[in-house]
C-alpha cells in the first residue's frame, strides 16, 4: 500500500501544495491512502476529494480572516494599537471568553470544502490525527470515523490550541493533532502501508529514523519556514516554490541541501581536497583539545548540521560545502543551479577579495562572511592575515572554506 503522509504547519502548508504538483508532474502521485495532521488533515481531504484545483486556489488567496476573525493586528507600533483600541480590547475579551481565537471562518471553510459525497465515493483511503486536550494522547481517525462528525474531526485536527479552542465531540475535548504526531507516520504503517511519502514542514526532522529507510521518501525543508499563522502572499509562494524544489531533490531529478542544483558528477579537485580536510581536522583537534564545543571531525560535523541529513557521503560533503560559501554570498535559495554557474557567481561576489581590494581594519568582532574574505584575499595576495595555527583555532571552519574555495576554482 502506498501512503502519502502530510505534517501540520499551519500556512506552513502551501509547502505541501509544492511538493503534490512535483510528484504530479513526474507522474508519482499514485496513492492508496492519505494520512494528516492539522493542515495536512485539510490538504488530504482536498487530495482524497481530488480536489487539486480547489486546493491551488485556496492557497493562492488565502487570508488570515479566512481562517480566524477579530484577530490582533500584525502591527504592534503605538499608533495603530490606539487606532483599533476598540477592536482589540473586543478581540481579548473574545478570546479569553471562547479560550481561543474566534475560527467561525475556518469552520466555513471546511463546511465549504468537504463534499462527503466525493470523499467517500473516492477509492483513497483516509486518515487524520487529533489530541485528546486532557492528557494529549492520540486518536487515528479513519473514513469509517468521518460518517459522523467529519467536519468537527477536521476542525479538532487544526485546532492549534491554546490559539484556537478546543473541539468538543460526543463531550470529549480534542485539540490539534500535532499534540500527538505532527508528521503521522505510524498513521499510515497501521494502516499497512508499505511504500510511504512522507512531508514534514518542521524546523528540524519529526522523525529522523524514517530517513534513509529504502521504503520511504521523506521530504522537509532545508531552511526554516516562516511562522504557521504567516499569511503574506510572497511567503506562501515561496513555501510553494521550495516545497516543489524539496520533492523534486527527493525524487532524485536535482541534487542539494539549502540550495538546488542540476545534477553534477563529483568534482575532479575534492578527493584532493578531503585528503587535506582531514590533516585540518586533526590540527583543529590539537589546538582545540580542551574545548568543549569543537571535537574531532569539527569541519565534517559542522557540514552535516548545516545540510540536516543524518550523515553525508563524500559527494553530499562536496555539496554541503559548497552551500555553506554561497550562504556567505547569500544566494537565492529558490533557483536551481548548474555547479559552473554557482562557481561564476562565487567569483563575482568574492571579487574585492580576489583582487586584494578589501582593508583589513582591526575589529573586535568579524563575521563569518569577513573572516572568509579576509582569508581569502591573505591566501591569494599571500599577505597573511593571521597564522594558520590561529586560523584554526578562531575561525577553523571559514579558514577551511577558503582552501575549498581555491581548489574549487583551480579545478
Amino acid at each position: 500500500m502506498r501512503a502519502l503522509v502530510l505534517s501540520g504547519g499551519g500556512t506552513r502548508g502551501a509547502f505541501e501544495l509544492g511538493v503534490i504538483k512535483a510528484l504530479k508532474e513526474r507522474e508519482a502521485y499514485q496513492f492508496d491512502l492519505i494520512c494528516g495532521t492539522s493542515v495536512g488533515a485539510l490538504n488530504a481531504l482536498f487530495l482524497v476529494q481530488d480536489d487539486w484545483d480547489k486546493m491551488k486556489e485556496m492557497y493562492a488567496c488565502l487570508t488570515r480572516d479566512q481562517i480566524i476573525q477579530n484577530f490582533i493586528p500584525d502591527d504592534w507600533q503605538i499608533r495603530t494599537i490606539i487606532e483599533q483600541r476598540k477592536h482589540l480590547s473586543n478581540s481579548i475579551r473574545e478570546y479569553f471568553q471562547q479560550k481561543g481565537l474566534d475560527v467561525t471562518p475556518l469552520k466555513k471553510m471546511i463546511d465549504d470544502y468537504y463534499d462527503e459525497e466525493k470523499f467517500f465515493s473516492s477509492p483513497i483511503d483516509f486518515g487524520i490525527v487529533v489530541a485528546r486536550a486532557k492528557d494529549k494522547s492520540g486518536v487515528y481517525v479513519n473514513k469509517e470515523m468521518m460518517k459522523t462528525h467529519g467536519k468537527q474531526w477536521l476542525l479538532a485536527s487544526a485546532s492549534a490550541y491554546p490559539a484556537f479552542p478546543v473541539c468538543t465531540i460526543e463531550g470529549q475535548d480534542y485539540i490539534d493533532g500535532g499534540y500527538f504526531d505532527n508528521v503521522p507516520v505510524d498513521c499510515a504503517l497501521q494502516k499497512g502501508a508499505d511504500e510511504l511519502v512522507v512531508v514534514d514542514l518542521g524546523a528540524k526532522v519529526s522523525h529522523p529514523e524514517c530517513m534513509g529507510v529504502p521504503f520511504i521518501t521523506y521530504i522537509h525543508p532545508h531552511v526554516e519556514l516562516p511562522n504557521f499563522l504567516e499569511f503574506n502572499a510572497d511567503m506562501m509562494m515561496r513555501n510553494q516554490r521550495l516545497g516543489y524544489l524539496e520533492a523534486r531533490k527527493a525524487l532524485g531529478d536535482y541534487e542539494g541541501y539549502h540550495y538546488t542544483f542540476q545534477l553534477f558528477p563529483m568534482p575532479k579537485f575534492f578527493r584532493g581536497f578531503f585528503v587535506n580536510l582531514l590533516r585540518y581536522e586533526r590540527k583543529i583537534e590539537i589546538i582545540h583539545t580542551r574545548s568543549s564545543h569543537i571535537k574531532a571531525g569539527y569541519i565534517q560535523e559542522k557540514a552535516v548540521t548545516f545540510s540536516l541529513e543524518k550523515q553525508l557521503d563524500e559527494k553530499g560533503l562536496c555539496v554541503s560545502l559548497l552551500e555553506e560559501v554561497m550562504d556567505l554570498a547569500d544566494f537565492n535559495d529558490e533557483i536551481v543551479y548548474t555547479f559552473e554557474d554557482v562557481k561564476k557567481e562565487l567569483l563575482i561576489t568574492f571579487k574585492k577579495a580576489i583582487l586584494g581590494q578589501i582593508p583589513c581594519k582591526k575589529k573586535k568582532r568579524v563575521t563569518s562572511k569577513e573572516a572568509f574574505e579576509f582569508f581569502l584575499q591573505a591566501k591569494i595576495s599571500g599577505n597573511e592575515w593571521m597564522s594558520e595555527e590561529k586560523a584554526l583555532d578562531f575561525y577553523p571552519n571559514e579558514y577551511v572554506l577558503v582552501q575549498f574555495f581555491i581548489e574549487m576554482m583551480k579545478g
